[in-house]
């Protein structure tokens, strides 16, 4: 799933909001013409919508027999992207090659000669839905293959590995694929967003629905501990995303008012009389 992260650029992530700018329009309108009955059936949107998001989203990175393998983590710090964002800058020069099309078949070639201490970071900052392999220079002149709980890789495995033609690395700093990770987490959540402001009347609900969703996702990928860790990071970007859908509704549930009342006064019937001079 993690590929999708290739295709976000500008364009990508423009055409995006304008198909959820025409969704929150579509609800908004909904929502005025059948007061009663569209938001019952909102609700039920939006709970399958929370059940897909569980079952996608909060479904272990690395099949369910890996269910309690990899441990607990939680990362408190809702900043430590931004602070990862900085590191990759300069230490994440490298190339992937996909041998099949899941995690589990991707190697990483690092491109930078790390020092003992870089290359025990990197060991600890492995992920399982990142790469099965890395491959990185040290400054002493060797190769280290590493798995992706930070292992050595046995020499048999390290012998098929070196077997496979290597791809061309890149030496130029690189932010890996956080920015387009906050981007689609954030997307992925404007929809929860919309269907909130038409499943409620109450705005604390309306507001609540998405972060309360974003924490019970990050709850199950922390109780699984199957290559998920919960991220309060995601926490931010998923509410963030879920206020602009609620945002993008009410803007356009105002603007359809406007409209139909500048209509029905333009439209009105003119009394009898109301425009004669008195006499």
């Amino acid at each position: 799933m993690w590929q999708v992260l290739f295709y976000v650029t500008p364009i990508t992530v423009g055409i995006a909001l304008v198909i959820l700018g025409v969704s929150a329009v579509v609800v908004a309108r909904w929502n005025r013409r059948s007061p009663r009955l569209f938001p019952r059936e909102a609700r039920w949107l939006l709970g399958t919508a929370a059940a897909m998001y569980l079952l996608i989203l909060g479904g272990p990175l690395l099949g369910w027999d890996k269910v309690g393998t990899t441990g607990w983590g939680i990362t408190w710090n809702p900043l430590s992207a931004y602070e990862e964002l900085r590191q990759r800058t300069l230490a994440s020069e490298g190339a992937y090659l996909a041998l099949g099309p899941s995690a589990e078949e991707t190697v990483y070639y690092g491109a930078r000669e790390l020092s003992p201490e870089e290359l025990e970071q990197a060991r600890r900052e492995v992920d399982p839905g990142d790469a099965a392999y890395y491959r990185y220079p040290t400054t002493d002149g060797r190769i280290v293959w590493i798995d992706a709980y930070g292992h050595d890789v046995d020499l048999d495995k390290r012998a098929e590995l070196e077997a496979v033609p290597p791809p061309p690395v890149r030496t130029e700093p690189s932010a890996g694929l956080i920015v387009e990770e906050k981007i689609v987490n954030a997307l992925l959540f404007v929809p929860i967003g919309i269907l909130a402001f038409a499943a409620f009347s109450s705005w604390w609900a309306r507001l609540t629905t998405g972060p309360g969703l974003s924490l019970a996702i990050e709850t199950v990928q922390w109780a699984m501990a199957a290559g998920r860790t919960a991220d309060t990071g995601d926490l931010l970007v998923n509410t963030v995303g879920s206020a602009i859908g609620v945002a993008m509704t009410a803007f356009a549930s105002l603007c359809l008012g406007f409209f139909h009342r500048e209509g029905a006064r333009h439209h009105s019937p003119v009394i009898a009389g109301e425009d004669s001079l008195p006499v």
